[in-house]
């Protein structure tokens, strides 16, 4: 599969977009407000089993789920990599 992120929504101003974001798999089991402290982003919402959701800070990533992530369209790019690795040590 591709990888990348892919802008699903910009606001009119264009600085603000929601992107489906491919995860690494390292992140697996971890808590989405661990993503959303890496990515400096707010996940807007997350797609499990082909149901969305809007998930709570315990909320924890499993395989499979797909993250949409709110954030400035400048941190695009640098959501993609903190989320292309594995997640720092606790």
């Amino acid at each position: 599969l591709p990888q990348g992120h892919v802008p699903e929504f910009t606001d009119p101003s264009g600085r603000v977009v929601i992107a489906e974001m491919p995860v690494a798999g390292q992140w697996i089991g971890r808590r989405v407000s661990e993503i959303e402290h890496a990515t400096g982003g707010r996940l807007a919402y997350l797609t499990r089993l082909g149901d969305g959701f809007l998930p709570g800070p315990d909320t924890v990533y499993q395989e499979g789920d797909l993250i949409h992530l709110a954030l400035r369209r400048d941190d695009l790019a640098t959501a993609e990599r903190v989320l292309d690795a594995p997640p720092p040590a606790h």
